[in-house]
C-alpha cells in the first residue's frame, strides 16, 4: 500500500501501543488511537512500525533500516500485528 503517515496532521506519541517482542497490544491502544490525532510506535525484531487511525481504519507504516517499505491497513490492531508478523517476522 502506498498510504503514508501525514506527520503534519498526526503528532508523535511517546507510547508504544504494541510490540512483537512479546506479541502484546496495550489494552486501551485502539481507543487511544481513535480518540487522538497521534501515531504510536510498534517495535519489532526486524522492523519498526508507526501506527495511526484514519478514515475508520488502522494503518501501520513499516520501516526497515531507515526505509519505509510498506504500509499495512486493517480493521484492528490485532490484524495489523498478524500482518506485520507474517511479512516481517514474529520475533
Amino acid at each position: 500500500m502506498n498510504k503514508v503517515l501525514d506527520r503534519e496532521v498526526f503528532e508523535e506519541s511517546e507510547r508504544s501501543v504494541m510490540t512483537n517482542f512479546d506479541h502484546s497490544i496495550e489494552l486501551d491502544a485502539e481507543e487511544y488511537l481513535r480518540n487522538n490525532k497521534v501515531f504510536c510506535g510498534y517495535p519489532g525484531w526486524n522492523f519498526h512500525g508507526d501506527v495511526w487511525y484514519e478514515d475508520d481504519v488502522f494503518y501501520c507504516e513499516i520501516w526497515q533500516w531507515g526505509n519505509h517499505v510498506n504500509t499495512l491497513k486493517a480493521e484492528n490492531l490485532q490484524e495489523i500485528m498478524d500482518l506485520a508478523s507474517e511479512y516481517y517476522g514474529y520475533d
